[in-house]
């Protein structure tokens, strides 16, 4: 009897803790919101892609990406990070609006705010693509990297 007592008090710690860390990967994932990308071959037999990318997942791959590459391409970027950290700190305060509207016999590209994210859409002949970035990652990732970024 006390033997089985025990089990069932660990038992209900241990889903207790697992339940725990899924709420808060659950806010984590909700407040980082997700990047998505839709690709649609129009061809016969063309591909779908459909990508849902939780926007936790690009610090994390920060973290992960080889030192030399990210050395390199945190000196091309360093320049902008500034500016982008800004935009992406407006963005969250304006209004929907359409930044770039491009229409074409052939090709359609609409670059917008829409909610919390900056959404491109492309209709050509040979495929249709959408991109959603949530804004909060673009400001998040431009501020991290301005933090690490070395200074001269």
């Amino acid at each position: 009897m006390r033997g089985s007592k025990g089990m069932t008090t660990i038992g209900a710690s241990v889903l207790a803790v697992t339940l725990g860390m899924g709420t808060l990967g659950s806010v984590a994932v909700y407040r980082g919101g997700a990047i998505r990308v839709h690709v649609v071959e129009k061809r016969d037999g063309g591909k779908k892609l459909r990508l849902f990318v939780p926007g936790v997942v690009v610090p994390v791959a920060l973290w992960a990406a080889p030192d030399k590459q990210l050395a390199r391409a945190m000196e091309q970027a360093k320049p902008f990070l500034p500016a982008l950290a800004a935009l992406g700190r407006g963005l969250e305060d304006c209004p929907d609006a359409v930044f770039v509207e491009v229409d074409k016999a052939r090709e359609k590209v609409r670059v917008e705010k829409r909610g919390d994210a900056i959404v491109v859409d492309v209709v050509s002949e040979r495929e249709d693509v959408r991109v959603s970035l949530p804004i909060y990652v673009i400001r998040s990732l431009a501020e991290k990297l301005e933090a690490t970024s070395p200074t001269q």
